[in-house]
């Protein structure tokens, strides 16, 4: 749940409102929304999202907040828009470039609904993996023709992404204005949303796997960039080696490796 300043239906003028959106986890492919401001009233239905090609089971936590958008009526201006930011979901489709469900994030209207952004994996329509590795940080490269599906043909972006997106206000002026999240191949993506249009929206591929072993145990810093983000890992002092734990009965335990923290300096 968070509060939001937007009209309400029926009125004229903007108030400030508490929005609850929730996912069905194992249940379904729909984040749904309520508005739950008055205590000990009934909570107000807002809308029901599911894209029918890219959504997956809703599992992750959503994020709302706001960005700074060029309003639509009158190019001169900027305008606050409330957003929410969503993870594709889960699915049993890894590396199946015929099933694209999961593999995309979402940044949607708060209040309506209405699908804003999405970022996703197409074989067909998305952008060739040009870059493949060869600037740091990597580039993901997209290409859209309606402004709002952007899409990769990169096999990184070839995985459900289930889990909550982590996002952040940098500059600290109320604005989202950078995402990170990964997918089930252990992949770690940055997408800078600063920009007032979408068209210059980059995704940056922070971390991917596998990984060359670092020279010793005590080398712990597995990725840089030119920018000088830093990924930190811990590994198995015996081997070297990172690993992200054994399955036993349906949990993860056993683990020999972690991720130990990521710091950013741009």
């Amino acid at each position: 749940a968070n509060d939001i300043y937007y009209v309400k239906e029926g009125d004229t003028v903007n108030t400030w409102s508490t929005i609850l959106i929730f996912g069905l986890r194992k249940g379904g492919n729909n984040y749904y929304a309520m508005d739950i401001t008055t205590v000990g009233t009934q909570p107000t239905y807002l809308w029901k999202f599911t894209d029918t090609t890219y959504s997956g089971q809703t599992w992750g936590k959503p994020n709302i907040g706001r960005i700074k958008i060029v309003d639509p009526s009158d190019s001169g201006k900027t305008i606050d828009k409330w957003v929410a930011v969503l993870a594709g979901g889960f699915a049993f489709n890894s590396e199946n470039s015929s099933d694209l469900q999961g593999k995309a994030i979402f940044i949607i209207d708060a209040v309506t609904g209405t699908p804003y952004w999405i970022l996703a994996y197409n074989p067909l329509t998305g952008a060739a993996d040009i870059n493949n590795g060869t600037t740091s940080p990597e580039i993901l490269e997209v290409d859209s023709t309606d402004d709002l599906y952007y899409l990769t043909k990169s096999d990184r972006f070839n995985f459900p992404i289930p889990s909550s997106l982590t996002v952040i206000d940098k500059d600290s002026n109320g604005y989202i204005d950078t995402l990170y999240f990964g997918n089930l191949a252990g992949h770690m993506f940055k997408t800078d949303i600063s920009s007032l249009s979408k068209e210059d929206w980059t995704t940056y591929v922070l971390y991917t796997t596998p990984y060359t072993p670092a020279a010793s145990y005590a080398d712990k810093r597995l990725i840089s960039s030119v920018n000088g983000n830093v990924l930190t890992l811990s590994a198995k002092p015996a081997t070297n080696t990172f690993n992200i734990g054994e399955t036993v009965f349906g949990l993860t335990s056993k683990a020999v490796g972690y991720i130990n923290s990521v710091a950013t300096k741009d």
